[in-house]
């Protein structure tokens, strides 16, 4: 028979202790060396969406720049085209006027032509009557001619100051046209950049 003898149990088991730490610590090790390789993927992917993220910042702060820019650009062209109207809807109330008044003034004419021709026939009819009159007669005709005269020097006046007024408005609604195409570019412009905007926020 041999005399070794077989290894008690307190040096089994410390064995066996020794080796399950063995193990524990290269575990343990493979553990950190897999933990610290994702922290530094996470700390890269960390930097690069902390990057993004300042850009997106400042792409959203130039639009927006870009927005108010627009903004204000529409605000002055509306404004404009408010005073376009404005002018037109005043030179509009002139030429109203101005027809009143031509209206009148026709009014006038045809009154005078009447009360001339009123008078021609009674001055015919005085001068059948009275050679005597017929000097007196021969003069109202004269002042009423004279009358007609001016009258129709008055109308031909305001139907020239019409045709100015009427070609002033002529213009203005020719400007108000561009100022109205300006304006609806720019509400084009500000709701393309809003929609940008929209989107880069996104």
């Amino acid at each position: 028979m041999s005399d070794v003898k077989p290894p008690s149990a307190p040096q089994k088991q410390k064995s066996a202790a020794s080796t399950f730490l063995g193990l524990l610590a290269v575990a343990a090790i493979v553990a950190a060396i897999i933990l610290g390789t994702k922290v530094h993927a996470l700390g890269a992917s960390v930097a690069t969406t902390q990057s993004d993220l300042t850009q997106a910042r400042d792409d959203a702060a130039r639009l927006q720049t870009q927005l108010d820019s627009a903004k204000t650009d529409g605000a002055q062209l509306q404004r404009q085209l408010a005073d376009s109207q404005a002018a037109a809807a005043a030179l509009k109330q002139q030429e109203e006027a101005h027809k009143a008044e031509l209206a009148q003034l026709s009014q006038q004419l045809q009154k005078t032509t009447a009360e001339s021709a009123r008078m021609r026939k009674d001055a015919e009819s005085r001068l059948t009557q009275s050679a005597a009159q017929s000097s007196a007669l021969q003069e109202q005709l004269g002042n009423a001619k004279s009358e007609v005269a001016n009258l129709e020097t008055e109308l031909s006046d305001s139907q020239a100051a019409t045709a100015k007024l009427q070609a002033q408005l002529k213009d203005f609604r020719s400007r108000s046209s561009v100022l109205a195409m300006q304006l609806k570019n720019a509400n084009t412009q500000i709701t393309q950049l809003e929609a940008q905007k929209k989107k880069s926020l996104w």
